[in-house]
C-alpha cells in the first residue's frame, strides 16, 4: 500500500496540477484587489505591482521548480510531525517523565514559539544580501535544526531522574523549536516570491501540499515501525539527516529576486501595526489558531489513545495514520471538485464539520476497526481544509502589499503563527486536564482510567475547538465577503 501511494503522488501529479488550475476560478479565490493582474493560463507574466522586468521575472520563474519547494516541505515535516507526536510519548511513556510535567515544557516550547516568530521574521524581512534575504538564514540554520532534532531523542543515562529530564526536554526542545522557527519562517515565505501567477501558485501548491502529505505519512504513519526497528535514537539520526539534506537541495535550487529586498524596511513596531489594526487579520488569525489546537490534538493523543483506549499494539498506530492520511489525499481531487462548486467558505466550514464528526467516532470506538474508520472519515475532512489554505495565505499577502506597498511577508505569517504557536499552551492546559481529571501520571502510573482519559482527549476537547474555529471562520469569511451589490460572491 505504502509503495501504490508513493507511486501515485510522483506520476499523477503533472496531471493533477492541470487539474487544480481547471478547477480555481478566480470567482472563488480571495478578492485580489484590481491593480494585481491574475493570470488564468500558464503563461508567466508577473502581477503588475511587483518590481522587475519580464526577462528578470521569466528568468526567475524558470529558476523556481514547484517539486523541489515540495521537497523542501516534505523535509521540514518528517521532522515536526515526528516531533509533535512522539516526543512527548517518548519521554512519558518510555522515560517515565509525569504527564504534568511534559505539559509544562509543552507550554514553555508553546510561548516560546510564539514569541521568538515576530523577531526572527522581522529580521529575514530586513536582510539584505548578494543572495535574497531568505537563503542566508536557511544555510545557517537547517544544519542546527537536524542536530537539535536528534539531541531530543538521544537522552544520556544521566538525564533520566524527573527534574533533570524535565528540565533537558525543556533545553533541547527550545533549541530545536528555535532553529525550526527561523527555517520553516524563510522557507515558507519563499512561495509567494517564487511563484507568482495563479497557475504557478495553484502547482506549487499541489506539490507543496504533496510534499506535506507525504511527510505526514512518514513522520506519522511510519515513524512507530522505523523506532520499533531501530529505536528511537537510530531513527532520529536518520530522519535528521533526510530533513536536512532535501532542505539544503531546496534552498540550493531556488533564487531569490534581488527586487523583493526592501530598500529600506522600518522598525518593526509600525509594520505589526499596519498588520494588526486590521479585523480581517484578528478573525483569521483565530480561527487558524484554535483550528490548529484542535487538529494537532490528533497526532499528539494517537500513539496514547491506541495503546490504553484500543489497547492495541504500535502496528494499529501505524494503520490509523497510513488511513487517515490516505482518505486525505485521495479526497483532495473531490474537494477541488467542490471548491469550483462551493466556493472557499462552505468547503472549509464543511471540512470541519467532517472532522467533528471523525472526532466524536474517535471517542466513542468501541474497537481498533471502529478507530480506523473513523480516522479515514477525520482524513477526508482533513483533505479539505488542506485545499484552502495556500491559495488564502498567499492572496492575503498579495492584499496586505497593495494596501501598504512594503514587502512584510515573513512579518504578516508570523504574525498569524503566533496563535497557532499559542495553541500550544492549550495543548499544555489539555493534558494537564487529563491528568487532573482522571489521574493519570505517566506510563508507569497510568492511572485507574487511561483509556477514558484519551478518549476524551481525542473525542471531548477537539470537538469544542473545531466548533468555536468555526465561528470565528464564519466571521471571517462574511467580513471579507463583497457588498451585495456585487457580482463577484468568492465565498459563497
Amino acid at each position: 500500500m505504502h509503495a501504490s501511494w508513493a507511486c501515485w503522488q510522483i506520476n499523477s501529479l503533472p496531471r493533477f496540477d492541470r487539474f487544480l488550475v481547471d478547477n480555481f476560478p478566480q470567482d472563488r479565490r480571495f478578492p485580489i484587489p484590481n491593480s494585481i493582474t491574475t493570470q488564468t493560463d500558464d503563461s508567466q507574466v508577473p502581477v503588475a505591482d511587483l518590481q522587475g522586468n519580464q526577462q528578470e521575472l521569466e528568468a526567475l520563474g524558470h529558476k523556481s521548480s514547484p517539486f523541489f519547494f515540495g521537497l523542501g516541505t516534505l523535509g521540514m515535516t518528517v521532522a515536526g510531525e515526528t516531533f509533535g507526536a512522539f516526543a512527548y510519548f517518548y519521554y512519558v511513556d518510555f522515560l517515565g517523565l509525569t504527564l504534568a510535567l511534559a505539559a509544562l515544557a509543552r507550554t514553555i516550547y508553546a510561548i516560546w514559539d510564539a514569541l521568538n516568530d515576530p523577531l526572527f521574521s522581522y529580521l529575514s524581512d530586513s536582510t539584505r544580501t548578494r543572495w535574497g534575504r531568505r537563503r542566508p538564514w536557511l544555510l545557517i540554520s537547517v544544519p542546527f535544526l537536524a542536530l537539535s532534532f536528534v539531541l531530543i531523542f538521544l537522552v544520556p543515562g544521566s538525564m533520566r531522574g524527573q527534574n533533570i529530564l524535565f528540565w533537558y526536554l525543556v533545553a533541547v526542545t527550545l533549541l530545536y523549536e528555535t532553529f525550526l522557527t527561523i527555517t520553516g519562517v524563510n522557507y515558507n515565505v519563499l512561495f509567494p516570491e517564487l511563484f507568482r501567477t495563479l497557475p504557478d501558485r495553484v502547482r506549487a501548491g499541489a506539490f507543496n501540499r504533496a510534499g506535506l502529505i507525504l511527510g505526514v505519512f512518514v513522520g506519522l504513519a511510519l515513524t512507530p515501525l522505523v523506532y520499533e526497528q531501530l529505536g528511537f535514537q537510530k531513527m532520529a539520526l536518520l530522519y535528521a539527516a533526510l530533513a536536512g539534506i532535501v532542505l539544503f537541495i531546496a534552498t540550493l535550487r531556488h533564487r531569490e529576486d534581488s527586487s523583493y529586498q526592501n530598500p529600506a524596511i522600518p522598525g518593526p513596531w509600525p509594520i505589526f501595526r499596519e498588520i494588526l489594526k486590521g479585523r480581517t487579520f484578528w478573525l483569521y488569525a483565530l480561527t487558524l489558531a484554535i483550528f490548529a489546537f484542535a487538529v494537532n490534538l490528533f497526532p499528539f493523543a494517537i500513539p496514547f489513545y491506541s495503546k490504553y483506549a484500543l489497547g492495541a499494539e504500535s502496528g494499529t498506530i501505524v494503520l490509523i495514520f497510513a488511513v487517515s492520511l490516505t482518505a486525505a489525499l485521495g479526497s483532495v481531487p473531490v474537494w477541488v471538485r467542490l471548491y469550483r462548486r462551493w466556493g472557499t467558505a462552505t468547503v472549509f466550514l464543511r471540512s470541519m464539520g467532517v472532522i467533528v464528526i471523525a472526532s466524536l467516532g474517535l471517542g466513542l470506538a468501541p474497537e481498533s476497526v471502529t478507530a480506523i474508520l473513523a480516522t479515514g472519515i477525520y482524513g477526508i475532512g482533513w483533505g479539505g481544509c488542506q485545499v484552502c489554505f495556500d491559495v488564502i495565505r498567499a492572496d492575503l499577502v498579495d492584499r496586505h502589499f497593495h494596501l501598504t506597498g512594503q514587502r512584510s511577508e515573513a512579518v504578516y505569517f508570523s504574525l498569524l503563527g503566533v496563535g497557532i504557536h499559542l495553541s500550544g499552551v492549550l495543548q499544555g492546559a489539555a493534558m494537564f486536564a487529563v491528568s487532573g481529571l482522571f489521574g493519570f501520571i505517566s506510563g508507569e502510573q497510568p492511572g485507574p482510567q487511561p483509556d477514558l482519559a484519551f478518549r476524551f482527549l481525542i473525542g471531548v476537547v477537539p470537538v469544542i475547538g473545531l466548533l468555536l474555529s468555526m465561528y470565528f471562520a464564519r466571521q471571517f469569511f462574511n467580513q471579507i465577503a463583497p457588498k451585495p451589490a456585487s457580482k463577484q460572491m468568492p465565498w459563497s
